[in-house]
């Protein structure tokens, strides 16, 4: 018996099991009862008289009595007494390692698992622990390689033309900058020279037109004298009248020529120059612009071509790196141990050889044993009575007769709510429990059974949680009252842990409680609690010397 149990004072009241217990258990004596008959059978006295009396007084009440409990437990009595009441959380969860390397499948799509090396085996850095299948990889990489041929020749094509229209931009250009400046020249030459040229030599046409009418005017006169004195034939006379008349018809074609250059050509000339002159500087900018869109297509093709070839050769390290990644080798030194991850709908996918996986899924890994953790799940009604730095107290399964030391280090601040396809409703928190450094070497994956300590209270009222029901919201308990039946009294309850409750209100130290009643006493229990007594569904625990305090 503990401590805490050498307290408690068992009575047996009347009409209990007990004294059914006592009376059947008078045939283990059967042989001294029948010697002590026959003596008396040869010897009658007083005593025999008696002996029948009492056996027939028992076998009456027997006959009389009534029912047992439904339980068919015994009435028992407990004293209530001030005790030390230790508040412990149990939880179940599963050892991890709080540092471990995991190994993921890095191939795109699924691929076979090929060799796995056992689980719980011990590997050095570098060693081959998992060999994927290569197949679909290498074909990609040779389709990839192949692409990659005519995607090289088609980059240097692409590069060859956009060099070739380059220089014939260049080219074009040069040809456009000639014929401009070549149309400048022309328009100045015009304008400086050929125009001054054309003008001077008009007027020196009419000027000559001119003094070649003086003359033949002159020389028309004096023949005309000469005639008139039979000096000259009348035929010579005739003639110095046409030259005079043909050198008149000189002088108005001079005098016109000059005045249709002047109106006319020199204005059509000018015109011309100028508009050969501009057509050669808007041709340019046409090249130019032709030049810069050719250039630009090229150059687009030519970046196209290098970006595809990029593109193809970025496949191809892909492909190489996965077909690199098919072997997986240890990146430190530990032992194996297979990542199988629990399904929704309770199966599990074993980590194996034969098996497929996907990208990115958790193959196995290398924990390190030298510290390790306990991963609980805490239901939502819990959590507020854990909190980071309680003390815990953890027995694993596969280590008898040890108990492991730790504390909370981790509480989850969102619920997790993986398992809530079983319950709606349900939702719980994930909480690390970390264990003290130990001499026994603890393996990953184990059973935890983790004590939390939440409290400890010093010096309060506690009774067994079996002696007490509940009703209408309210608790009670049933006082001895050393007859059949207990008196049903409301008590207001404050933390509890697997084996008492601390009862705050209702009863005093001293005060015995039934452990166990029966169904008639189960009816005495009232309807709706006393209000003077009515109560918060839950108290939050009261520490040693403080007051109890309302949850929430």
């Amino acid at each position: 018996m503990t401590s805490a149990q050498t307290d408690i004072s068992m009575r047996t009241p009347k009409g209990s099991l007990a004294d059914t217990s006592a009376t059947t258990a008078a045939p283990l004596h059967e042989p001294a009862r029948g010697s002590m008959l026959s003596s008396m059978r040869r010897k009658p006295s007083l005593g025999l008289i008696i002996l029948v009396t009492g056996l027939a007084i028992v076998v009456t009440f027997w006959l009389t009595r009534d029912p047992a409990p439904v339980n068919g437990d015994s009435p028992t009595a407990f004293v209530v007494e001030p005790r030390d009441l230790p508040i412990v959380l149990q939880e179940k969860g599963e050892l991890k390692a709080k540092n471990s390397v995991e190994i993921k499948c890095e191939i795109e799509g699924r691929t076979r698992i090929l060799f796995l090396v056992p689980e719980g085996s011990v590997v050095k850095k570098g060693d081959l622990l998992v060999e994927l299948a290569s197949d679909q990889i290498e074909e990609k990489l040779r389709a990839e390689r192949l692409k990659e041929t005519a995607a090289i020749a088609a980059s240097e094509a692409a590069t060859k033309e956009y060099e070739i229209q380059l220089d014939q931009n260049a080219s074009d250009i040069r040809k456009g900058e000639l014929a401009v400046r070549i149309a400048e020249l022309n328009k100045n030459k015009y304008e400086e020279g050929d125009w001054e040229q054309a003008k001077q030599e008009a007027r020196l046409n009419l000027e000559r037109a001119q003094e070649e009418l003086r003359r033949a005017t002159e020389k028309l006169a004096d023949s005309e004298k000469l005639a008139a004195k039979n000096f000259i034939s009348q035929l010579d006379l005739d003639d110095d009248k046409f030259r005079a008349y043909e050198a008149q018809i000189s002088l108005q074609k001079a005098e016109l020529a000059l005045e249709i250059l002047q109106k006319y050509t020199h204005e059509v000339d000018r015109a011309r120059v100028e508009s050969d002159w501009e057509e050669a500087k808007k041709e340019l900018e046409r090249i130019r612009k032709s030049a810069d869109a050719n250039e630009a297509k090229k150059k687009a093709n030519k970046e196209g071509k290098q970006t595809e070839l990029d593109y193809i050769q970025q496949e191809i390290k892909k492909y190489e790196g996965q077909l690199a990644n098919c072997k997986i080798y240890a990146p430190s030194a530990g032992f194996v141990v297979y990542y199988n991850e629990d399904h929704r709908w309770g199966g599990e996918t074993q980590i194996r050889e034969g098996v497929e996986v996907h990208e990115r899924q958790s193959i196995l890994t290398i924990p390190d044993p030298a510290v390790m953790t306990a991963i609980l799940r805490i239901h939502e009604a819990k959590v507020d009575k854990v909190q980071v730095g309680q003390k815990a107290l953890v027995e694993v399964e596969g280590v008898p007769g040890e108990t492991f030391t730790g504390q909370i280090t981790k509480i989850a601040r969102l619920a997790d709510s993986r398992n809530r396809w079983l319950n709606q409703d349900l939702k719980e928190y994930e909480t690390e429990v970390t264990l003290d450094p130990a001499e026994v070497e603890l393996k990953p994956g184990a059973t935890a059974r983790v004590q939390i300590m939440v409290d400890h209270l010093e010096d309060v009222l506690a009774v067994p949680v079996q002696s007490i029901y509940s009703k209408a919201g309210q608790s009670f308990v049933f006082l001895d009252k050393g007859d059949d039946y207990g008196e049903p009294v409301p008590v207001r309850l404050g933390a509890s842990n697997a084996e008492y409750v601390e009862v705050r209100e209702g009863l005093k130290s001293g005060t015995a409680v039934l452990l166990a009643i029966s169904e008639e006493m189960k009816r005495l229990i009232p309807d709706v609690a006393p209000p003077e007594l009515e109560m918060p569904a839950r108290l939050e625990p009261r520490r040693a010397g403080g007051p109890a305090v309302p949850a929430g």
